[in-house]
């Protein structure tokens, strides 16, 4: 699949397999709950576990997720793109309700083409988690997704192995340190 005809599925609330630097993630627009619900069945996971957001750009953790505080983006800037998840306390009220249920916002920025075309295709932040399901191993290699989340896709980018195979490293910032 194209970025572009996988750029089209997200702007529709869909879902899609793709691989990053980590591992392989499933992705679907990042405010629209319907596709994160769908997400959530596919991997067989409670719907109320948060998912990270993937950006491409320190401009859109700014623009569309509200981190201004200056030790957050310093630190993003600092550790950011690569294969890290930032745990930032959640700074204002979403409209998408769905992410207001927590605390914090994970902030996934990977150093990946295919990853950061994807976002851009889609002109949107996206969600993204591990293409497993809930409690297996997640795959490092487009081999090893199931049948079941591959059929359960509108579309899929097989790229074969992922440079690190394994999932990244999920950092928890506390404000109250800097």
């Amino acid at each position: 699949m194209k970025l572009s005809e996988a750029g089209s599925y997200l702007k529709k609330e869909g879902v899609i397999l793709h691989p990053t630097e980590t591992v392989y993630g499933l992705a679907a627009k990042w405010d629209c709950k319907t596709a994160i619900e769908r997400v959530a069945k596919l991997k067989k996971r409670d719907v109320n576990k948060p998912m990270s957001v993937m950006v491409n750009s320190a401009e859109m953790i700014q623009r569309e997720l509200g981190i201004t505080d200056t030790w957050a983006l310093e630190i993003c800037d600092s550790l950011l793109p690569g294969p890290v998840t930032l745990l930032i306390p959640r700074p204002t009220l979403y409209s998408n309700t769905w992410w207001n249920q927590f605390t914090s916002i994970g902030i996934r920025y990977p150093d990946h083409e295919i990853s950061l075309g994807l976002i851009k295709a889609c002109g949107n932040p996206l969600i993204t988690t591990s293409a497993n399901i809930a409690g297996d191993p997640s795959p490092s290699d487009f081999r090893d997704v199931s049948a079941e989340i591959v059929n359960g896709v509108d579309g899929y980018i097989d790229d074969g192995k992922c440079e690190h195979s394994v999932p990244s490293t999920i950092l928890k910032l506390n404000p109250e340190a800097y």
